[in-house]
């Protein structure tokens, strides 16, 4: 079913929508929206249970989502959905605005490819949400931004949480989930923007070429506190290359190197702790130092292969 070359939201709901099932196969493409939401508004969003859904080329004029605007929660269930070419010319969130809520994902395979805010002061060119989170399943997640550009942060939320994917030093799926960050542009901002929590456990998380300014190869991550109390970045059993450099703004560090003791051996949940850096060489600010200092040491600057 391809939606295409609508004005006024594709396809526009006062409730939650539910777009589920493998043989669902669902194009929104090209659609336009005056206010919020280019293809989608809704008060909530469900896609599950195997359905492809492409997002492509999809724009707000004048509010924020280019694809999607939500005021509720947005659940993507073992699906396999791609955002390409959407943006928001003048509001936040290039694919995705969520103004409440809490933003799932649960297996399946996401892609964020070439998304885009106009306004040089609009977060989110990819995401402007209020909780990201990813979770355990019997399958593995896979999350890709690629090539996303803006003015502000690509992701800007007010927490983003995986650590009910990776609960402890273990094989299930979700400790080799795939987080990519490739070669995304910031002109002010940071790859993630988070004002409460970035919990980072399991998986690879390969940031790559990104662009801050007219700086390559790096990767900033921004913390923007409304409290005393700095946002946290914990890190938890996870395989990560922050690019040549890592640089952390306003924000702290929530680590630790006790999975390196030998006597007595460290206990499992001790390990847990244990997490891994790789390519990454220059380390700035509070969070990026005590990341850098209480990491599991590697031989080789390789990053393991993800498969993905």
């Amino acid at each position: 079913m391809i939606f295409t070359n609508n004005e006024y939201n594709a396809i526009s709901t006062a409730g939650t929508l539910i777009i589920t099932g493998q043989n669902t196969h669902l194009r929104l493409w090209d659609n336009r929206s005056f206010d919020a939401g280019g293809a989608i508004n809704a008060d909530g969003l469900i896609i599950n249970d195997g359905a492809n859904v492409d997002f492509c080329g999809n724009y707000s004029d004048t509010s924020n989502g280019g694809a999607i605007y939500s005021s509720a929660n947005i659940s993507f269930i073992d699906s396999s959905i791609s955002f390409r070419n959407n943006y928001s010319i003048s509001g936040w969130g290039g694919a995705i605005y969520q103004s409440s809520g809490e933003l799932l994902f649960q297996a399946g395979t996401y892609e964020f490819l070439s998304n885009k805010t106009l306004n040089n002061y609009s977060p989110g060119s990819v995401i402007k949400g209020d909780k990201i989170r990813v979770s355990e399943t019997y399958y593995k997640t896979t999350l890709k931004f690629i090539n996303n550009s803006g003015g502000g942060d690509t992701i800007w939320v007010n927490s983003l949480d995986t650590s009910q994917a990776c609960l402890s030093v273990s094989n299930e799926p979700g400790c080799s989930n795939t987080y990519k960050f490739y070669g995304n542009t910031s002109s002010s901002g940071g790859i993630i923007g988070f004002r409460d929590n970035l919990y980072m456990a399991g998986g690879y998380w390969d940031f790559s070429n990104n662009k801050i300014s007219d700086t390559s190869n790096i990767t900033t991550i921004y913390g923007y506190p409304l409290v005393i109390k700095k946002p946290t970045i914990s890190i938890r059993y996870a395989n990560i290359s922050f690019d040549t450099t890592f640089i952390t703004y306003s924000c702290s560090a929530d680590v630790s190197n006790i999975g390196l003791r030998t006597k007595p051996p460290p206990t499992i949940h001790q390990k847990y702790y244990n997490y891994k850096l790789y390519n990454t060489l220059e380390f700035s600010g509070q969070a990026a130092i005590e990341i850098s200092a209480n990491r599991y040491p590697v031989k080789s600057s390789a990053v393991p292969d993800s498969t993905d």
